[in-house]
């Protein structure tokens, strides 16, 4: 089963890299961050239910406590997704996904604290080769004061992102990872309406059909990455899910240089290349 959890993972962590570069697109059209998280979560739903039949049998496995936690993740994850949003439309594509190795300490050091995994010497030259690598992105453009208020958001979306992980990763041990992927993005996409009501936005109508089918893959992709990276919280420790969903940082160097068209990406790919060595040091 850990096998199974680290392909899984391994193959979750590039379609992440897909909806996220789908959600920075969405930055052209005039649709609000509420609205953004309401579609894709509602679009993602026929995928879960297909998924759901498909796995039927794991449609009853709940512990107590799993309402109670299931309901703190929903809160938590309402914001997160807020700040998502922003912080992929707002910032460069590369400067984002490569930092994401921030996400592999904080994790890291969740799991031990928190879940009681094992720290090994390992573990801890692999993380102090990922903080080298944070520190060659850090002094990227030192001198520019609006990059670097860049990235200490980005920073604060990491330790957000770990929180999520940590209350995600609760919630899924009480149920099975197809229970939890269906409450928590049904509970979402209504959480997100209600707000997006409560601020008297009125619902967009998806008329304009590029970005209708923006949010249509989005929705897709989305269906696909809350289900497997449900079962890499279930099947494996905290810091190796992140970990391996964190290897997808080449694709997103790829997809920032061809897509985007980003100009000095090398300190974020040296950086990436020494992040890497760094997860590789972590499973001898």
């Amino acid at each position: 089963m850990y096998l199974f959890g680290s392909i899984i993972t391994l193959i979750t962590g590039l379609f992440y890299s897909l909806r996220y570069s789908l959600v920075k697109d969405l930055r052209d059209f005039k649709i609000s961050k509420l609205q953004i998280n309401f579609y894709y979560r509602l679009f993602s739903l026929p995928v879960l239910v297909v998924l759901a039949f498909i796995l039927r049998n794991q449609l009853f496995s709940i512990l107590p406590d799993f309402l109670l936690w299931l309901i703190i993740a929903t809160v938590v994850n309402v914001f997160w997704g807020l700040y998502q949003v922003y912080i992929y439309q707002k910032s460069s594509f590369s400067s984002t996904e490569s930092l994401q190795f921030l996400n592999i300490v904080f994790s890291t050091l969740a799991g031990v604290i928190i879940f009681g995994e094992i720290i090994s010497f390992s573990k801890i030259a692999g993380i102090s080769l990922t903080v080298i690598a944070f520190l060659i992105l850090l002094f990227k453009d030192i001198k520019d004061k609006k990059q670097n208020f860049l990235k200490f958001q980005i920073v604060i979306y990491y330790l957000l992102t770990t929180l999520v992980d940590i209350v995600n990763k609760k919630a899924i041990s009480l149920s099975s990872p197809i229970i939890y992927s269906i409450s928590a993005t049904v509970l979402l996409a209504l959480a997100y309406l209600i707000f997006a009501k409560a601020k008297g936005q009125k619902i967009d109508r998806l008329d304009n059909g590029k970005m209708r089918n923006l949010l249509l893959l989005s929705g897709f992709l989305s269906g696909i990455t809350v289900l497997g990276i449900s079962y890499a919280y279930k099947l494996l420790p905290l810091g190796v899910a992140i970990t391996l969903l964190s290897s997808r940082v080449f694709f997103s160097m790829w997809l920032s240089k061809a897509k985007y068209k980003e100009a000095n990406i090398l300190p974020n790919i040296i950086a990436s290349i020494i992040a890497l060595i760094g997860i590789g040091v972590m499973f001898i």
